[in-house]
């Protein structure tokens, strides 16, 4: 299988840290007591970065690592004893007695600086989607349980009751067999569709740009990059699946116990380019039976109230709110033979029997699942990293460990590769287990966001490029 990687892997070789010699250290303590505190490193430190810190404050922050010296800056003044770093490669170097690192960066920097934590036996916690391609989260999760290390993909929701009470409803045979679900959201929040590279702009002082760009093609830099906006962009981001995808589906593929999709139809895509994600898309993913659940196609749509739309299944009246609030923010139907079972976004967060009035007399199953209940609700964002921090002390295993988040992140990104490699209308065709498309050879490449866009979608991009 090919790599993903450019020639500026070379920069995430050669540094002081001495190549892969540094692999060899011992793993992470296994902590046994809860009294003990873990080393955390953390890579990313700002917006995200920031907060997980923050969540995991109780414990030894030992190390603090950013691109931007003023991000590093701002986080020290909160723990003066971490040590600072630019590159997390010379952290790891450095710092080889942390217990576990915590990974808040772009989507493209996911995978090497996991794979190098995962391969120094430390623990990780990385935020969604884990990888930026389909080949990276198979690689990450195959090291991690060679490894034995504690692992977490950041997707809060799942540590919720919301998401184990969706589970226990679907189980419970409520609305029957579900044989097709819907899942919405209204990112992108940002301008995407985006034909070229934006204009060079002088680099901020404090910003290392080519530890920035890590893996990625060089560019000059432009603010609508770094810091906020790099999601727009293929070479850095994975667009709104990738933002919005980990949490929507997450509860979908739980509860309806959703291995590898047989396929995925490219239904509707505005302006998807070679630079940057469409405007708006629809997918549409057939799942196969699994045990005694019927086959099961599930619907995502993204860009909803910018251009795309949720169509309302049969049966559903009109007037029904669906989702969060109403059908053009963020949520998941699950349509079954004997009815409709709507949640929000973030784990599935209040799932509810649709039309309303058929909650009015319905009691929730008794749980089966494990609850993670030590927290008040309105702490619920702290309960996922305290689920990873109690596993790397010898606790349970965590609800996102990457056995669980690498097939659903997979899924996700299987999206991106049909939105790129596609043409409108094209179903590809999926072998999960050799990672390639068996109709669709520019999908099997590195089973990643293709470099090279259908005869569609070039057309697509050049008629923009002259308009």
């Amino acid at each position: 299988m090919i790599l993903s990687y450019t020639r500026r892997s070379f920069l995430l070789q050669a540094t002081a840290c001495g190549g892969t010699a540094y692999l060899n250290a011992t793993k992470a303590t296994a902590y046994e007591e809860a009294g003990n505190k873990l080393r955390i490193a953390a890579v990313g430190v700002a917006n995200r970065g920031s907060m997980g810190i923050a969540y995991c404050s109780g414990e030894d922050i030992t190390a603090l690592c950013d691109v931007d010296a003023a991000n590093v800056g701002r986080a020290q003044e909160a723990f003066p004893k971490a040590s600072r770093y630019s590159d997390y490669r010379v952290m790891l170097e450095k710092e080889q007695d942390i217990d576990a690192v915590l990974i808040a960066v772009p989507d493209h920097m996911h995978f090497p600086i996991a794979m190098a934590a995962i391969q120094l036996g430390k623990h990780v916690y990385v935020e969604k989607p884990m990888g930026w391609t389909v080949e990276e989260v198979r690689q990450l999760t195959q090291e991690a349980a060679r490894q034995g290390v504690v692992t977490q993909m950041g997707i809060q929701g799942h540590a919720i009751e919301d998401g184990r009470r969706l589970c226990e409803m679907i189980g419970s045979g409520v609305i029957g067999a579900v044989r097709e679900v819907h899942v919405w959201t209204s990112r992108p929040d940002w301008p995407q569709g985006m034909t070229t590279p934006l204009p060079e702009e002088p680099v901020p002082p404090t910003l290392d740009w080519d530890l920035w760009l890590g893996n990625a093609p060089h560019r000059p830099y432009n603010q609508g990059y770094c810091p906020r906006r790099w999601r727009v962009w293929w070479d850095f981001g994975t667009g709104a699946l990738g933002d919005m995808g980990c949490h929507l589906l997450d509860p979908v593929h739980w509860a309806l116990k959703l291995g590898a999709p047989l396929s995925v139809e490219v239904v509707k895509r505005e302006q998807c380019t070679e630079q940057s994600g469409p405007l708006y898309s629809t997918l549409k993913y057939e799942f196969p039976a699994r045990g005694d659940l019927p086959p099961v196609t599930v619907y995502w749509y993204d860009g909803i109230g910018k251009g795309n739309f949720v169509p309302r299944p049969e049966g559903l009246p009109e007037d029904t709110i669906i989702g969060d609030s109403n059908d053009s923010d963020n949520g998941s139907l699950f349509v079954g033979d004997k009815g409709f079972i709507t949640a929000g976004e973030y784990g599935g967060r209040n799932p509810r029997l649709v039309p309303d009035t058929l909650m009015e007399d319905y009691e929730y199953p008794e749980p089966t699942l494990q609850r993670i209940g030590w927290m008040d609700r309105a702490h619920w964002k702290k309960w996922h990293h305290w689920d990873w921090i109690r596993a790397c002390k010898g606790g349970p295993e965590p609800g996102a460990n990457f056995n669980y988040a690498g097939p659903l992140t997979e899924t996700v990104l299987l999206g991106n590769v049909a939105l790129r490699a596609c043409a409108l209308g094209q179903t590809m065709q999926w072998d999960s287990e050799n990672m390639r498309s068996q109709n669709v050879p520019e999908a099997s490449l590195s089973s990643a966001p293709v470099h090279g866009m259908a005869k569609e979608a070039q057309d697509e991009t050049r008629r923009l490029n002259t308009t």
